[in-house]
């Protein structure tokens, strides 16, 4: 199974910036000071779906008919950091009261709601958050990139006027364009019917290929600079049930986690013909064999009990608004035109504490927090930003304006992943 690994500090400010895009300055500065982890609990101990263990999603990509070309279901883990998804072929055979017994047909006769009980069918797995996305959406998105460069492994060659498609693509790494991607993603086999040698395997390996490029480019320099217009694409053309809130508390603990198994799998079986009609038979046994060992969760899967220790994490609003905070910002980073002492004060605002002044000096590398009068105070800060190390405990460097200085260094994003 191919692992691929992700880059946690560029994705991060990758999602900053998407933040700062679309809700301004000021509400993503309270989004960001949510990506810290505080503001909804400590790693969110209240969602449902922490607490059991892991989340299960539902991503579609429809056509104009809203017939599902692409779909997938993934899973995360919170409990071991995993995430797994599995792509189900859009011709897969369902069980259905439908006159159309091909999964892909469920959006356009039902709904999403119809989509989420095949799936359920086929995985046994309950469907907690769906995304669904056009392919007239999807075009513009990677039009916004610029475009996305991809080795085709094949000559790829297709038309279908009743779904006004044309794949025209020469073997070799190219740069592809929205209508040329949309192609290579929906593509499985040519007119004459040739195509992958490994089948569906060798689209599932292709389509892996393609995420990984699509995300290289969304968090390249000129990809961020792209922001704008594809904030606006994503909110005109994406179709969900997760709540802003919902994406920063999963990313806050994703990133935070050892974020490399990425796995991507094909759900088990083979073609075949039914009643003279072709689909794509499902191995069942196999398919159980593939939840068990990638999906279902590995540890308890119930309701998890705060720990001793993490009953302590408890924000006081109370004691942090007597604390008096001085932040010094020594990273010499700000994210369209906010510095990350700014965001850093926000922070600690909305959870009460008392931010008496931010300031800046000349960027050096070291993260620490000194205590000027009670050693208590920088424990209450420990729970808004962990691991960040105190320097002093004694009461030997009072001071009368502030009880606590904590300098961020340019390792501060170490702390923030958590």
């Amino acid at each position: 199974m191919k692992i691929i690994k992700i880059n946690k500090v560029k994705f991060c400010a990758f999602i900053i910036a998407l933040f700062l895009v679309v809700g301004g300055v000021s509400c993503a500065v309270d989004n960001i000071a949510t990506l810290f982890g505080v503001e909804l609990g400590f790693f969110g101990r209240s969602d449902p779906f922490i607490r059991r263990g892991s989340i299960n999603f539902l991503v579609a990509g429809v056509d104009q008919f809203s017939l599902a070309d692409l779909i997938i279901v993934a899973q995360y883990n919170f409990e071991t950091g995993e995430f797994n998804a599995l792509q189900i072929p859009r011709d897969t055979r369902v069980e259905t009261a439908r006159w159309d017994k091909k999964i892909n047909s469920a959006m356009s006769l039902g709904g999403i709601d119809e989509l989420k009980s095949d799936v359920r069918q086929i995985t046994g797995l309950e469907i907690d958050r769906y995304v669904v996305i056009g392919f007239e959406g999807f075009r513009n998105i990677i039009d916004a990139i610029g475009g996305v460069e991809i080795d085709v492994p094949i000559r790829m060659f297709y038309t279908d006027p009743y779904q006004n498609l044309t794949i025209d693509l020469q073997r070799g790494v190219q740069m592809l364009n929205g209508r040329q991607a949309e192609g290579f993603m929906r593509f499985r086999m040519n007119n004459d019917g040739s195509g992958y040698p490994d089948g569906d395997l060798g689209r599932v390996r292709a389509q892996e290929q393609f995420f990984i490029a699509t995300l290289d480019r969304l968090i390249s320099l000129q990809g961020i600079l792209r922001l704008p217009q594809i904030a606006g694409i994503v909110q005109q053309s994406v179709r969900t049930d997760v709540s802003g809130d919902e994406i920063i508390r999963y990313l806050t603990i994703a990133l935070g986690a050892e974020f490399e198994d990425f796995n991507i799998m094909q759900l088990p079986g083979t073609t075949g013909y039914v009643g003279g009609v072709s689909y794509f038979l499902q191995d069942t046994a196999e398919t159980q064999w593939l939840i068990d060992q990638y999906f279902t969760p590995r540890t308890s899967g119930r309701a998890v009990r705060p720990t001793a220790n993490e009953q302590t994490l408890r924000i006081n609003r109370r004691i942090n608004s007597a604390i008096r905070v001085e932040i010094v910002d020594a990273t010499g980073v700000s994210v369209y035109g906010t510095s990350i002492g700014e965001m850093t004060a926000a922070l600690l605002r909305s959870n009460a504490f008392d931010v008496r002044t931010t300031r800046e000096e000349e960027p050096h590398y070291r993260t620490f927090m000194t205590n000027h009068n009670n050693r208590n105070m920088s424990r209450e800060i420990l729970k808004v930003l962990p691991h960040i190390e105190v320097w002093q405990y004694e009461n030997v460097n009072r001071n009368e304006n502030y009880d606590v200085t904590i300098v961020l260094g340019i390792d501060f994003s170490d702390y923030i992943l958590f």
